[in-house]
């Protein structure tokens, strides 16, 4: 659980970055955003620096931080790849589905808080719901949509 936290709070503030700062999102982010129907190939409609402050350095962190066993590091990695790529369906999972991508924590995102987010936010300046995990960060640092911002799928 440490591991999630840690790194979707990495995850909360790369992601952030790239929407309010101009160089960012203009060279990097807004690729991300051109496709008007996020799905989960768009989840790797990225480029490197994206990839590397929303997944690369928050992995990196939260394992330096966390100190994972490796069995649980993979896990991680696995549950990050597979939940990116349910928040960018669209779709309302099964719920097996959400019992593999631990939907039931508490505090835990839907895939309509992200639809939120690429609905409302693509461009650059405030954007809402950059987190991945948990909408607890957004609610905290004010980013959270009120439009089914933490709403059950």
């Amino acid at each position: 659980f440490a591991l999630l936290l840690v790194g979707d709070f990495g995850l909360y503030w790369g992601h952030r970055v790239q929407h309010m700062v101009p160089f960012l999102w203009k060279n990097f982010h807004s690729l991300h955003h051109t496709l008007d129907t996020p799905s989960p190939v768009s989840t790797l409609y990225i480029n490197e620096v994206d990839a590397f402050l929303q997944a690369v350095l928050p992995i990196l962190v939260s394992s330096l931080v966390v100190l994972p066993h490796p069995v649980t590091y993979y896990v991680y990695i696995a549950l990050r790849l597979s939940d990116n790529a349910v928040n960018h369906s669209g779709l309302k999972p099964h719920f097996l589905v959400d019992l593999l991508t631990l939907k039931f924590l508490p505090f835990r995102a839907s895939v309509g808080h992200h639809d939120s987010h690429h609905k409302y936010s693509g461009y650059t300046g405030p954007a809402k719901n950059y987190a991945e995990y948990f909408w607890i960060w957004d609610y905290l640092f004010g980013t959270m949509s009120t439009a089914g911002a933490h709403k059950k799928d």
